[in-house]
């Protein structure tokens, strides 16, 4: 949009020719959900997008003879948990289910959430895929990568000097 005001009503009469009323709520609700996800998505807090789809959270650290992946899966079943290794990435895709339900005298309320996730996290150096341990606790899976022989031999330490 032209950010000069003269230009507004020629630039609104044009466009008013083109968008249906359908596609400019459309677009309108599309942008809202886009605001309220950049504004409540680091926060962890439910979005519309979130219910559908979800994104763990992922720690990555790289030692001297390991790469250490920690992802954050609260509330997934270890059965609907997947992790695969290639040659230089790890593949983690899973199903998140929850269902809350709670029953009183006077009232019945019944939540559900679905969404699946599937990241592809690359490795920075070859790994010994024989030697890969995963271990999922409290909602946490903790995924160990030794490097191989051949990665753990090319890394040369340079010593720092102090002028």
């Amino acid at each position: 949009m032209k950010w000069l005001p003269s230009k507004w009503k020629k630039q609104e009469a044009e466009e008013s020719k083109f968008i249906s009323p359908i596609d400019y709520f459309t677009n309108f609700q599309k942008r809202m959900d886009e605001l309220f996800e950049e504004f409540f998505g680091d926060f962890g807090l439910p979005t519309n997008r979130s219910f559908s789809s979800f994104y763990p959270r992922i720690d990555i650290r790289d030692n001297e003879n390991q790469i250490i992946v920690q992802a954050d899966l609260p509330g997934i079943d270890e059965k609907d948990l997947e992790v695969a290794i290639t040659k230089d990435s790890i593949i983690l895709q899973g199903e998140k289910k929850y269902e809350y339900e709670e029953k009183k005298e006077n009232y019945f309320r019944k939540e559900r959430s679905y969404g699946s996730f599937k990241r592809v996290i690359p490795l920075p150096v070859e790994v010994d895929d024989s030697k890969a341990e995963a271990k999922y606790k409290n909602g946490v899976l903790t995924i160990i990568l030794p490097k191989s022989e051949k990665a753990t031999q090319n890394i040369k330490k340079i010593p720092v000097k102090i002028d």
